[in-house]
């Protein structure tokens, strides 16, 4: 199979000649949108809006809001510790007797600031606990780490390039004995649309969804079924109709 062509059509010659800008542009791609996701990660842990992961990268994204929380009750306890000394620093000079008007700012400062730490713990670390959940959930979805999976992982890429990456790493090397696989519908009926491990157990195809759009579809069963170790999935990119066909092309050669 040229994994090169996959994603276009490519020869074999332009393939392996495009292999190392394709890599360097899909790690950037990635680092991109891992980057995005945990930023919006942070920013819930930090703050009290929960913003979602604009990539799908679900497991990234919880993980990064728990930094953040984590950040955050940090920030609660200096802030806390610091409205205790200026409250008392203003506590003791009132007392002196000489400095009660100057002293009452101080204090009411420091009380402030005790309340505003107060607040920000329960929120941060109700973040904590949301986080610590998501991760969980992400986990059994397999978003973001190869866990036991529970629903059909989906994710949307920027590029042919990317989701075709995403879905080589996920089956990894099919081997020499890999079979082609063919299509039983519309465009890809009777064409090769993708391959599989001499098992059968790893694989991957490429699909066109009127609505839904250009996608791989994977599978992984080497650990048993959907529910039960199994791993599988869909990863969406941006292509005509006509793109489509020309990447089942592509897996002829």
């Amino acid at each position: 199979m040229n994994v090169a062509a996959v994603s276009g059509g490519a020869t074999a010659s332009e393939g392996r000649e495009a292999g190392f800008t394709e890599r360097l542009r899909s790690g950037f791609e990635s680092f991109k949108e891992q980057a995005v996701d945990c930023t919006a990660g942070l920013l819930s842990g930090v703050g009290p809006v929960d913003l979602k992961a604009p990539y799908g990268n679900d497991y990234t994204r919880a993980l990064c809001k728990a930094v953040g929380a984590a950040g955050g009750l940090v920030g609660d306890a200096a802030l806390g510790a610091k409205g205790v000394a200026t409250a008392g620093t203003g506590a003791a000079l009132s007392a002196t007797g000489v400095g009660v008007v100057a002293g009452a700012p101080a204090v009411a400062l420091g009380a402030a600031e005790v309340t505003a730490a107060a607040a920000g713990s329960v929120m941060h670390a109700s973040n904590l606990s949301s986080a610590t959940t998501e991760m969980r959930s992400a986990n059994n979805r397999g978003s973001g780490a190869k866990g036991k999976q529970e629903k059909e992982q989906v994710r949307t890429h920027a590029s042919p390039e990317r989701a075709r990456n995403q879905t080589l790493d996920e089956v990894g090397d099919l081997g020499h004995g890999r079979q082609p696989t063919k299509g039983t519908l519309h465009d890809a009926e009777g064409r090769i649309n993708g391959f599989q491990s001499a098992d059968g157990k790893r694989g991957f195809r490429i699909d066109f969804d009127p609505e839904k759009g250009a996608h791989y579809n994977w599978y992984d069963w080497s650990k048993g079924n959907k529910g039960s170790g199994g791993r599988w999935g869909a990863e969406y990119f941006p292509a005509t109709k006509e793109q489509y066909l020309q990447m089942l092309k592509g897996l002829e050669r």
